[in-house]
């Protein structure tokens, strides 16, 4: 039901009144960040096409067949690997020339549509251009930079932005978590509900705590602590150290936070805010903005297939050269 839905109030009331006038195009590209809510607004919206009014009812035929993941007239085309291929694509033409089993709306949704090969999206595209009657395409990206122009020209295209912190919180808390951990989880999650449901699994902060005992051993430096942390590095998965800089990340904008305003209401990790304030006395303010930085340029660097090993090693020793510089 909609109302299940946490936030996108503005996006569901427009899906809702396109639904109620008959007029929703064939094609619509959600875009924001993964872990948002794209995905359920998709689903959603599928159930009350498929239900045949503005929201789906959850009793009829449609509906059940929707929670049972068997409905013959939806489709979701999901990532097969690293991208979607020009099989997964064609599969929906098959189903296109298919008629509708129950003589009304058929549904597909494309998650991360931006991961499409070339081919993949150009078969897209002409189906796109010859919309089939009766026929929705519902595609989910985390940038429009991802999907070809011409995909795009022919959506109707809606931005989903981050939840603010109350909204989260409050989400949580129905969930059964604490103040203090919905709290902790908003804050490291950016808005992204489903990364904040991820962040409070058993293992969710595991890269997290990491990234700070990681921050710990650069700021102390004690023993052959370069190469014990090198040998920890490599021990993990690329898409591993990936997520830890992300986290190394937030663990310096923290620092920095308390190190040039002393207002601990804007830390993200909040509940290692102990651990931070002793860290943040042996930092000049001028070194962690250096630092922030500097892991940004990794960050970037990763993104663009830089070698992780040499990204990572070139990233501790400037983090450990600019700690030298000292603190209080």
């Amino acid at each position: 039901m909609w109302e299940t839905i946490i936030g996108h109030d503005p996006n569901i009331k427009m899906l809702q009144k396109m639904l109620a006038s008959g007029r929703l195009p064939h094609a619509l590209l959600f875009v924001g960040p993964a872990g948002i809510g794209k995905f359920l607004v998709a689903r959603e919206l599928a159930a009350s096409l498929l239900c045949g009014g503005t929201s789906p009812c959850g009793r009829c035929s449609s509906c059940l067949a929707l929670a049972q993941q068997n409905h013959a007239n939806l489709l979701v085309i999901t990532p097969d690997g690293s991208s979607i291929k020009i099989d997964q694509i064609r599969s929906i033409q098959h189903e296109v020339a298919m008629r509708s089993s129950s003589g009304g709306a058929r549904v597909c949704i494309i998650e991360d549509a931006g991961k499409m090969t070339k081919e993949a999206a150009n078969s897209l595209l002409k189906m796109l251009e010859e919309p089939p009657e009766n026929f929705y395409f519902v595609l989910t990206v985390t940038s429009t930079h991802s999907v070809l122009n011409t995909i795009l020209s022919r959506c109707l295209v809606m931005k989903f932005l981050p939840l603010v912190p109350e909204q989260m919180i409050a989400a949580l808390k129905l969930r059964g978590f604490s103040q203090e951990t919905a709290a902790v989880a908003a804050r490291l999650s950016g808005g992204r509900l489903g990364k904040a449901l991820g962040l409070l699994s058993p293992e969710g902060l595991k890269l997290r705590d990491e990234a700070l005992r990681l921050a710990s051993t650069i700021t102390e430096q004690t023993g052959v602590w370069f190469f014990s942390a090198i040998g920890a590095l490599d021990k993990r998965e690329n898409a591993e150290l990936g997520h830890l800089l992300g986290f190394l990340s937030g663990v310096f904008r923290d620092l920095t936070i308390l190190r040039t305003t002393g207002n601990t209401e804007l830390v993200f990790n909040i509940d290692k805010i102990n651990q931070l304030q002793e860290l943040v006395v042996s930092w000049h303010d001028q070194a962690l903005v250096a630092a922030v930085k500097r892991i940004y340029s990794a960050e970037r660097a990763i993104a663009a297939n830089g070698n992780m090993r040499l990204t990572w090693e070139a990233l501790l020793i400037e983090l450990a050269d600019l700690v030298k510089e000292g603190g209080e």
